[in-house]
Parts: C-alpha cells; structure tokens; sequence
C-alpha cells in the first residue's frame, strides 16, 4: 500500500467517526433528568387543651378525742380563682374552725375574702378585697373590712410565688352588746408558696389590719402550711394558725388564739 492511499484511509475513518464522537460528546454534556421529587410530609401537633379558667381546692378535717374528756374539732377551707389569662382575676377563700369539749362549744371562728385582681402588668396589680371574719370566742359577731390596693408579684416561677400587698378602707365591727363601729383603715398582706420537692410544698401568709383612729387596734393572723402530695389532686396538709387582736373587747379574753390544723385537700 502506497503512503498515499494509507494517509487516505485514516482520513476516511476519521471523517466516518466525527459524527459519533460529537454524539457521544454531547450525550456526555447532556444532565440526566432529575429524579421525582418526594412528598414532603408535615406533621401537625395536636392542639393544646384549653386552660382552665376556673380552679381552686376544698380541705376538711376532724380531730377526735375520748377518755377524761371528750374534744372534737372540725375544720373546713376553700379557695376558689377564676383566671382566664386576661387583666382580671377573681379570687375568694374561706376558713371555718368548730370544736367542742365535752359537749360545750370551745371554739367557733369563720373568716372568708373576696378579691378582685387587675393586672397592670406581670408584675403590677391593683384590686378591690372584702374581708369578714366572725369569732364567738372573741365577742365579734362580724368584722368587715371592704379596701382598695395594689400589690406586687415579687417572685412568678413555678418553684416560688410571693405577692405583697397595701390598701387603704373601712373597717366595720360589731361585738356582742356593742353597736356597729366604724373606722378608717389599713390592710397589708404577704403570701408565699414554695415548692421544695415535686410531692412537697410550703405556704405561708401573713396579713394585717389597722384601724387609723386607733393604731393600738390591729388584728393580724399568720399561717404556716405544709402540705405533701397523696395523688395528683389530693394532699395531706398540715398548718399553724395564729390570730393576735392587739385590744380584745374585754380584758378577760386572751390577745392570742394558736390552732394546729390537719386536713385533706382536694384539688379541681
């Protein structure tokens, strides 16, 4: 074969194969057509239950004793808030003490509040409170006191609560063979709830009210509680109750009056 006709040949293929490289070329270059894109799946949670605008506690307890003596004393609480997470909240609590001793009546004291709260902001308040309290012992047929405040949430977690409040009123108290008496007055509160365990927890309150045309006339009370989870609505409480009237209607009654009080709380 001549050089010619060999330099011919090779021409000759590679003019018969340019076509083939240019296809494989630009099959090469062409993107393969993308793969089907999947459903995306979205989750939605379930909604929330509603909170609850209305919840509170009843507690009840009884105390017996036989022998030389006969005692029984019975003791009854409520507290009772409607908060709908809005500027006003609704409070009232109430407080019922009656013991007998040897069928003779030894103690017989109520004591219940209404509260209207408003709040300013998380921390600030204002509100309307109307205090009663009655005690046979004491020589007080009734004890109201209707005042007007504002108060301050000094500690909001769930592990601490502490509220304290001033007001200013009227106090009105009528003992037995004594007419209505009216009075300008004060009222200061503090209340404190502390949880110490998940199953355990501390409440303490403290209030007092003045009469401002007589400072020397002051009622105050303090309670001490500590109260230990039975289920998750229920708890075994116990509590100190202390009540000091600076000038008691008749020098023959004591200032101060202690009840220790054990009960069954129910939660809703």
């Amino acid at each position: 074969m001549s050089v010619r006709g060999g330099v011919s040949s090779v021409f000759a293929v590679a003019a018969a194969c340019a076509p083939l490289l240019a296809a494989a070329d630009a099959a090469a270059q062409t993107e393969p057509p993308p793969l089907p894109a999947r459903p995306v799946m979205i989750t939605v949670p379930p909604p929330a239950p509603p909170a609850k605008i209305w919840h509170g506690s009843i507690a009840g307890g009884l105390a017996l004793t036989s022998g030389n003596s006969d005692t029984t004393t019975l003791n009854a609480a409520y507290e009772l808030i409607r908060d709908a997470g809005r500027h006003l909240v609704f409070k009232s609590t109430g407080l019922m003490i009656r013991g007998t001793k040897d069928d003779d009546l030894t103690v017989d004291r109520t004591a219940a509040d209404l509260r209207l709260d408003y709040r300013l902001t998380p921390v600030f308040f204002t509100f309307g409170q109307l205090s009663y309290q009655r005690d046979r012992f004491r020589e007080i047929d009734y004890l109201l006191a209707p005042t007007l405040g504002a108060g301050v949430q000094v500690l909001n977690s769930e592990a601490s609560k502490l509220v304290i409040d001033a007001s200013l009123g009227t106090a009105l108290e009528r003992n037995v063979g004594v007419r209505v008496r009216a009075s300008p007055a004060m009222a200061f509160g503090e209340r404190l709830t502390r949880q110490i365990t998940e199953s355990t927890r501390i409440t303490q309150a403290a209030t007092a009210l003045l009469k401002t045309e007589d400072f020397g006339d002051v009622l105050y009370t303090f309670n001490f509680g500590i109260a230990a989870s039975i289920t998750s609505r229920s708890e075994l409480k116990a509590e100190v109750l202390d009540i000091f009237k600076n000038q008691p209607v008749s020098r023959e009654l004591r200032r101060n009056d202690l009840s220790i009080l054990m009960s069954i709380l129910y939660k809703f």
